[in-house]
């Protein structure tokens, strides 16, 4: 099958961290920030006030509960809240988001030491567990309570436990020397028994499941030597992690030298990280540590940061914070080599079309970024294209200037096997169908790549990235057939700056003619510098005859 783009991307001036993208924003929160809910209520712990709730991210707070509440609360998938009082015998429980509160039936006479959270899987499967391996577990909503535990040995403690709704139960047991550390499995029928099921060794401090029930895992840097993967585990080097919605995983990368933190997504279960955003203060951690800061993901898919006594949330929530790159943007600019006829070996005719984005308008009350085109290499002798603009869903639309109508370029919500058609036509050609949804690198940064196949069945496709377009050209997409040649996108910059350029032989110049325009001849010069000129006057008489 034949491939158009797979081996076409370079990277140019790779670079990691993306500073000029603000991804946080700064909440007031004078108190330890517990979590948010889904709504993006934030709660935030009050010392001996209570619990405190903030409906507006952090510029007010009003306190919601009077109990004396421990550093621990948890969001049922239902919106129910759970937090646990001071006593640690029974939990408090809330289902219109804080307005008021109910008890559970008491867990045990004795508080529980230490304890180091609450797991709620639904309302009425919840797991409360201790550092020292204590748990206490209700399957009725907390009207009956079982014990269950794991064994810890001295200097051992439970790092993180997490339970999915089939009922398996996952606790970390770590030490820093790495001795019966790793992840433990039970479930909740059994509580007493458990086994080491992954990475041994490792000084786990928190898990969490991605979409698919796979369990993504941060360990104390260097405990089990990088990035680990087992059957349904993976393990990265950083003790703080959180996982989006749609699987992407965070976590910080730590500058000792000014004492900063930059945040760290993967989309491959943290094998390949990349830094984003702008860098936030921690307090001094310890070396190797990285105590000072940390980050979590809300039940409203944000992430939060702490940091030296400081609190952020995300701008974009968590499954939009890799750095979306939209197509439509002032200041891009794309060359595309369009060839006539398009076989080889020299076509008969050839010529570069550049496009630009620059400036706004509105056409019947929708707004527009306006395109202009050029064959001058010289960036001159710009007309007007047409129209083009984007949705926040990644839809790109086009228009001609001579018609009200607009058309449909790109749509990069697209999944492999969705089907879409580009234009009005009337041809089978203009429809394509998504057959590959992955990554490659842009100028050292990863970008989405949507590779798209035409329903002829010899196999011709066509490529997409993210912020670029079609690798046949801007304005091309689906349009392969339609146009008696080929286009092929040569060059791409951003203000000015090159970003991506085909490799692929014959197609490696920003800009290409054929037949190559004559070279006008030198000018004669009619009186070239030392010149002189001698005159000779004749009178000539008239003679009649």
């Amino acid at each position: 099958m034949k491939r158009l783009a797979l081996t076409l991307v370079i990277c140019l001036g790779c670079m990691s961290i993306l500073g000029a993208q603000n991804v946080w924003k700064p909440i007031t929160c004078d108190t330890p920030l517990l979590g948010a809910a889904s709504n993006g209520d934030l709660f935030a712990m009050a010392g001996y006030s209570g619990l405190l709730r903030s409906q507006n991210e952090g510029e007010t707070w009003e306190q919601v509960n009077g109990n004396y509440m421990h550093q621990c609360i948890a969001f049922s998938p239902q919106g129910r809240i759970f937090v646990s009082p001071a006593s640690y015998t029974y939990l408090l429980y809330s289902d219109d988001g804080g307005d008021t509160w109910q008890q559970t039936t008491i867990m045990s006479s004795c508080a529980m030491n230490d304890i180091g959270g609450i797991y709620a899987v639904s309302n009425d499967i919840v797991v409360v567990w201790s550092l020292n391996g204590e748990m206490y577990y209700t399957l009725d909503g907390g009207m009956t309570w079982g014990f269950g535990g794991i064994e810890i040995d001295e200097y051992h403690q439970v790092g993180d436990l997490i339970v999915n709704e089939a009922g398996d139960v996952y606790a970390s047991k770590w030490y820093y020397s790495g001795e019966d550390s790793g992840i433990f499995h039970s479930s909740l029928s059994d509580m007493q028994n458990w086994e080491l099921v992954a990475f041994d060794g490792a000084a786990i401090h928190q898990m969490e499941f991605d979409p698919d029930g796979n369990i993504v895992a941060g360990a104390l840097w260097g405990s089990l030597g990088g990035f680990q993967h087992e059957p349904g585990f993976y393990l990265i080097d950083g003790q703080t992690i959180a996982v989006s919605d749609n699987g992407i995983v965070y976590h910080l990368r730590y500058n000792y030298s000014d004492y900063t933190a930059v945040l760290n997504y993967s989309t491959d279960h943290g094998e390949h990280f990349f830094d984003i955003g702008e860098a936030l203060p921690t307090d001094n951690p310890a070396p190797g540590g990285g105590s000072g800061a940390s980050i979590f993901k809300g039940h409203d898919n944000h992430l939060y940061f702490h940091g030296n006594g400081q609190y952020y949330k995300s701008v974009s929530d968590a499954d939009h914070i890799d750095n979306y790159h939209p197509v439509v943007e002032d200041g891009k600019q794309w060359n595309v080599l369009f060839s006539y006829p398009w076989t080889p070996p020299e076509p008969q005719h050839k010529y570069t079309d550049i496009y630009k984005i620059e400036g706004d308008t509105l056409l019947d009350g929708v707004p527009y970024k306006m395109m202009y085109a050029t064959r001058n290499e010289n960036l001159t002798g710009w007309n007007l294209w047409g129209f083009i603009r984007e949705t926040e869903d990644g839809q790109v639309f086009s228009r001609r200037p001579s018609t009200s109508d607009e058309q449909l370029l790109y749509d990069f919500s697209m999944e492999v096997g969705d089907t879409i058609c580009m234009c009005d036509y009337g041809y089978d050609e203009c429809c394509m169908v998504v057959i590959e949804k992955g990554e490659i690198i842009v100028n050292g940064e990863p970008r989405q790549q949507i590779v798209l196949e035409y329903p002829f069945g010899n196999g011709v496709e066509e490529v997409w990235i993210e912020g670029i377009g079609s690798l046949f050209g801007i304005v091309d997409s689906g349009s392969l057939f339609l146009t008696g040649g080929s286009t092929n996108l040569l060059c791409y910059y951003e203000d000015g700056d090159l970003i991506w350029q085909n490799t692929t032989p014959g197609y490696d110049e920003c800009y290409m003619v054929y037949p190559t325009p004559p070279t006008p001849p030198e000018p004669h010069h009619f009186a070239p510098l030392g010149a002189e000129w001698y005159f000779q006057t004749h009178l000539q008489r008239n003679r009649s005859l």
